[in-house]
C-alpha cells in the first residue's frame, strides 16, 4: 500500500517531541484511509493507533504496529443569525480554528488559541479551560466503529461529555471523523483570546511538553479531614499541580524529563528525553504524592505501548 510509511520518525507528531519510531505510518485523509488501516493492521496482525496532533500522548522509543494519523483538517465557519456554526474534520488544528471563530465573531473557543491539539482529540477528552469545555458547543460527532466499520453520529448527550471525558474516550472502538460545533454570535468583540495566549505565555512552560499531566484531585471527606487547610482553598477540586509542588517536586528530574519549574503539573521535555523518561517521572510524582497525601493521581496524558489501542 503506497500511502503507508515504514519506519516512521513520530517527533513531530507528539508535542512532548521525544523520540519513537514506528514499524509504520499513515496519514489518513478521509474515512477510507482510516479503514483501509484497519484492514492493514488486521491482514498483518499489528496493533494500531490512532492520532491526532498528539498533544496528549507519551509515545515509547519504538511502536511496533500501525500509526494512523488524522489528516482530515478542514472546516466550514458560517454564521447564522445569532450563532456562528463550525463543521470540521478530526484533524483541524485547535488554533487555528480558535482564531479563525474569533475572525467570525464566535465565543467560546478562545481558550484554545495556545492548545496544540486537533479538535478530534479535544472532544475525546472532552477539553477545556477557563470555566469552558469542548462539550458546551459541541452539536453533533460524525465517528467510524472500527469493529463494526459503520458510521454513527452522536448528538451531545450521545457523547457523555464529563470532566476529560466523553464516550469516545470510553470505547477506544469509536474514531471521530468530523464534528459540528455552535457558538454564540457576540458583536462586541472580546479581547479573551488574547489574554488567554498571554497567561499561557506566562504560567506555561515554552519547552516542549504533553499539556497537563493529570486531572485535577477531586475533594474528598478523608482529604478534607487530613488536609483542611489545603482543601478550605479549593471548592470542588485541588489543582494536581498545588499538591505536586507542595511535595518539593519542581525540577525533579529523570532523564531528559522534568517537572517545570514554571508549572508543576507539566513534564518537559528538556532536549534529549524519551518516553520511558517521562514514563517514568510520571511514575516518581504518583508515588510522592500518594504518600505524602494520600490520593492517587490519575493521568490526563495517554501513555502509549505496544498493546495500546
Amino acid at each position: 500500500m503506497k500511502k503507508i510509511e515504514k519506519n516512521k520518525l513520530l517527533k513531530n507528531h507528539n508535542t512532548m517531541r521525544v523520540d519513537c519510531v514506528a514499524d509504520y505510518f499513515l496519514k489518513a485523509e478521509k474515512k477510507e484511509d482510516v479503514l483501509m488501516g484497519l484492514d492493514f493492521s488486521k491482514e498483518k496482525k499489528l496493533p494500531f493507533l490512532i492520532i491526532g496532533r498528539g498533544s496528549n500522548l507519551i509515545f515509547p522509543s519504538k511502536y511496533k504496529g500501525l500509526i494512523i494519523f488524522l489528516g482530515m483538517d478542514n472546516f466550514e465557519i458560517e454564521r447564522d443569525r445569532d450563532s456562528v456554526n463550525l463543521v470540521t474534520g478530526a484533524g483541524a488544528y485547535l488554533p487555528q480554528l480558535s482564531y479563525e471563530l474569533k475572525k467570525h465573531k464566535g465565543e467560546g473557543l478562545e481558550w484554545a488559541g495556545g492548545v496544540p491539539g486537533s479538535v478530534g482529540g479535544a472532544v475525546r477528552g472532552n477539553a477545556g479551560a477557563f470555566g469552558s469545555s469542548v462539550s458546551d458547543y459541541v452539536k453533533k460527532v460524525k465517528a467510524v466503529n472500527i469493529n463494526s466499520l459503520e458510521e454513527q453520529t452522536f448528538d451531545n448527550k450521545d457523547c457523555q461529555f464529563d470532566y476529560r471525558e466523553s464516550v469516545f474516550k470510553k470505547n477506544k472502538e469509536l474514531v471521530i471523523l468530523e464534528v459540528e460545533m455552535t457558538f454564540p454570535f457576540q458583536e462586541k468583540e472580546n479581547n479573551k483570546f488574547n489574554e488567554y495566549l498571554e497567561y499561557r505565555r506566562e504560567k506555561h512552560p515554552l519547552k516542549p511538553s504533553a499539556g497537563s499531566v493529570f486531572k485535577n484531585i477531586k475533594i474528598t471527606k478523608s482529604l478534607s479531614l487530613n488536609f483542611p487547610e489545603i482543601t478550605e482553598k479549593f471548592k470542588e477540586s485541588v489543582p494536581a499541580g498545588f499538591l505536586i509542588e507542595s511535595c518539593g517536586l519542581k525540577g525533579e528530574r529523570v532523564g531528559g524529563a522534568e517537572v517545570s519549574l514554571k508549572h508543576a503539573n507539566f513534564i518537559i521535555n528538556q532536549g534529549d528525553a524519551s518516553g520511558e523518561d517521562v514514563v517514568g517521572l510520571i511514575e516518581k510524582v504518583k508515588q510522592r504524592v500518594g504518600e505524602e497525601y494520600g490520593v492517587e493521581l490519575e493521568e490526563e496524558v495517554e501513555i502509549v505501548n505496544a498493546d495500546f489501542r
